[in-house]
């Protein structure tokens, strides 16, 4: 597929269109993303003492192994029932994905996490918590 000038609107056409080379090839190699989540106040406590290091969730933003789980505290009653973020944050790499099966609903997938840091704001300071070894690691 080429482009003409017409069709970039004045753009530089070579550029674009080995762009368009690159990606038809799959040369192209993106990086991992980074999803900012919501995680239920009762959920967080157990993922902040690194006891739950699983995910379950709609495939909507297409999660992919190595992406960036940015997990943040959410309290669903407060506010008159808006919900309401609190000031912690987990950090998470995506280790492995099981796509369907096993009496998952379609589209939802289970994701295996490590943690990579946890972030807490207190009086107006940012403080990273680096995540101590994993319970199946060996000191």
């Amino acid at each position: 597929m080429r482009l003409t000038r017409k069709q970039t609107k004045g753009r530089n056409v070579t550029k674009i269109n080995a762009f368009l080379q690159t990606l038809k090839k799959g040369k192209r190699k993106v990086g991992p993303v980074t999803h900012e989540l919501k995680c239920w106040a009762s959920v967080f406590s157990e993922k902040w003492h690194n006891k739950k290091n699983w995910e379950i969730r709609l495939n909507d933003r297409n999660y992919k192994i190595g992406d960036i789980l940015i997990e943040r505290e959410f309290f669903p009653g407060a506010n008159n029932g808006l919900g309401a973020f609190g000031t912690d944050e987990i950090h998470e790499e995506v280790i492995y994905i099981l796509n369907g099966g096993f009496g998952l609903q379609p589209g939802f997938i289970i994701m295996s996490t490590r943690q990579i840091k946890r972030v807490c704001y207190r009086s107006g300071k940012r403080i990273e918590v680096t995540t101590p070894l994993n319970r199946y690691e060996n000191p």
